[in-house]
């Protein structure tokens, strides 16, 4: 119960810290009315504009009066698409969300086995090639292997759309793109967790009994290093919601990454408020939700809470 209340706490203050520095940087990039009005506008169109925006009074005013709306999940009306805030991100999130999966799930998928056959082989070939390849994966930007992929499958192959949304063709390149740095990193933290299980007491007593290598490995080896990889994995999930800008940009791709990129540029700000509070709201729910596998990868856990 304790560890419920203090997750709880932990969770309103993120929120309101966010929320609040996302209010504060936005007052700062200038006057969305000037976005709104044509080229040199009256004063009194300004101030008309601004008054229709709700930006006409006193920060501490409109701080307060935004505060006790965004709990209620209303950021007011987009200056840009002239309908609820809220619902314009919502509209996106699932596209954002499939995305961040679908390279998280390849990450996991392909990444794990590769860092565990690395730790069962160290110091073979196998580990090397395999760690060689994570080192290049984490050294390749985002947006210099998106473009590399379109130029070889969408432009010389034309095997592949160069962007869009819709089909699970359009999801190969994207995800690959976006999970490339991730699966390098899950790799060489999957090895380095593995390593450390091969050489406890207890690995050496299963063996000792007769298990087959694969059943220790996987049974008694994975299992316990399998926290560190659930936290990292948990954690990306978080991030790539709203880090997909570049790739999302590149692709096309209809996701709040890009929306919220335009909403900054246009300085849309309920859209850009509403984007991050709901970001901020997925990332400490997955972080939650990681807190909860913890308990059932490791049961010590579970009984200390």
């Amino acid at each position: 119960m304790t560890w419920l209340v203090s997750r709880l706490v932990h969770f309103a203050i993120v929120m309101w810290g966010v929320t609040t520095l996302v209010f504060i940087a936005l007052r700062l990039t200038g006057d969305p009315a000037l976005m709104l009005l044509p080229a040199d506008p009256t004063m009194e169109e300004i101030q008309l504009t601004r008054q229709k925006l709700g930006i006409d009074q006193p920060l501490l005013v409109q701080y307060v009066r935004f505060f006790l709306n965004a709990f209620r999940g209303d950021f007011g009306i987009s200056f840009r698409h002239g309908v609820d805030a809220t619902s314009v991100v919502l509209e996106r999130l699932p596209a954002s969300a499939a995305l961040a999966g679908v390279a998280l799930l390849l990450s996991a998928l392909l990444a794990v086995p590769m860092g565990v056959l690395a730790a069962v082989y160290r110091g073979t070939p196998i580990d090397l090639g395999i760690m060689g390849l994570a080192v290049i994966g984490q050294g390749v930007p985002f947006f210099w292997l998106g473009l590399m992929l379109i130029l070889i499958f969408g432009v010389e192959l034309g095997v592949l759309p160069t962007g869009g949304y819709g089909t699970l063709e359009h999801f190969i390149l994207p995800s690959l793109t976006l999970a490339g740095y991730i699966m390098a990193s899950t790799a060489r933290l999957a090895r380095s967790s593995m390593l450390e299980v091969l050489d406890r007491d207890y690995m050496q007593t299963a063996h000792a009994k007769g298990l087959s290598p694969a059943v220790v490995v996987l049974k008694h080896g994975l299992r316990n290093a399998g926290i560190p990889v659930v936290t990292f994995l948990g954690i990306q999930m978080g991030l790539l919601l709203g880090g997909t800008v570049v790739v999302e940009e590149i692709f096309g791709w209809p996701g709040v990454g890009r929306l919220l990129l335009q909403s900054i540029s246009f300085r849309d700000y309920p859209v850009v408020q509403a984007a991050t509070f709901i970001l901020a709201m997925a990332f400490v729910l997955v972080n939650f939700t990681v807190d909860l596998l913890y308990a059932v990868l490791d049961p010590r856990i579970r009984s200390h809470r």
